[in-house]
């Protein structure tokens, strides 16, 4: 399954700009965007076709996308036991490769 540019190309910004704790990181990203009057644009509805992604469960009951951080951790252990055994190696706690993926020895 490979994931949308334009999910990868926003988590990897959202990501990003929450350094801060949670709460505070959120309320910043909110506040400046609010004041420039361009909150709409960065609502989930308007950023990523939910049926396309992987990741619907956890953004389809948020209206921003950092309001998933909290919850990425816990969705992708999830998301890796549901991997299909058939495509995808697990090589440690919490570690799954594609088996058609190439890693070089580290």
């Amino acid at each position: 399954m490979k994931l949308p540019k334009k999910l990868l190309t926003y988590f990897f910004f959202w990501f990003n700009m929450l350094v801060h704790e949670q709460f505070e990181g959120e309320l910043l990203i909110k506040n400046s965007l609010e004041k420039r009057g361009k909150m709409e644009q960065w609502k989930v509805k308007n950023l990523y076709t939910l049926q396309e992604t992987i990741a619907t469960a956890l953004l389809k009951k948020k209206e921003y996308p950092w309001e998933a951080l909290a919850e990425i951790k816990d969705f992708i252990l999830e998301l890796g036991k549901s991997l299909p055994e058939d495509r995808f190696e697990k090589r440690g706690e919490n570690i799954w490769v594609a088996k058609s993926a190439e890693v070089f020895p580290s």
